[in-house]
């Protein structure tokens, strides 16, 4: 039986900093105790084949930063369908002058594109965790939080 899942759902009663989303099956949601598991179907399985092979990875730690690297090969050939990331969204504690943050960037050449999440209270002023988006294309550059 193939999963059937409705959009992501917002619980606007919450406060701002505390707004939950929930994935929620078409009838209401699973029985009490169980949770929704995402199963790899066909499609994702055709997903995966357009993916060239990673060319090198690099786990960096320097200056209280920690990053995770991956390049693919440089090749006309290559055609990308999509690319995905599994990060929680929170609100971590920082103080002082630290920050959080968490994003994926896909980039060729000049052209960028980037989405994550930052708690950073020196740039906006509070301790709140903003989404953001920017992407640069032929050297215009977009920024929306």
């Amino acid at each position: 039986m193939k999963p059937t899942l409705s959009t992501i759902k917002q619980i606007p009663s919450a406060p701002t900093v505390d707004i939950s989303s929930r994935i929620l099956l078409e009838n209401g949601g699973c029985p009490s105790g169980t949770v929704p598991i995402k199963r790899v179907t066909k499609d994702d399985l055709i997903r995966q084949q357009h993916l060239p092979q990673p060319e090198d990875t690099n786990f960096e730690t320097t200056g209280g930063y920690r990053r995770a690297i991956v390049h693919t090969p440089s090749d006309t050939n290559n055609k990308f369908v999509g690319a995905a990331m599994v990060a929680s969204i929170w609100n971590p504690y920082v103080e002082g002058q630290q920050s959080s943050a968490c994003r994926l960037k896909i980039q060729k050449g000049p052209d960028s594109m980037q989405v994550g999440w930052r708690v950073d209270p020196t740039l906006y002023g509070n301790n709140h965790t903003k989404f953001f988006i920017h992407f640069q294309v032929s050297f215009l550059e977009y920024f929306i939080d």
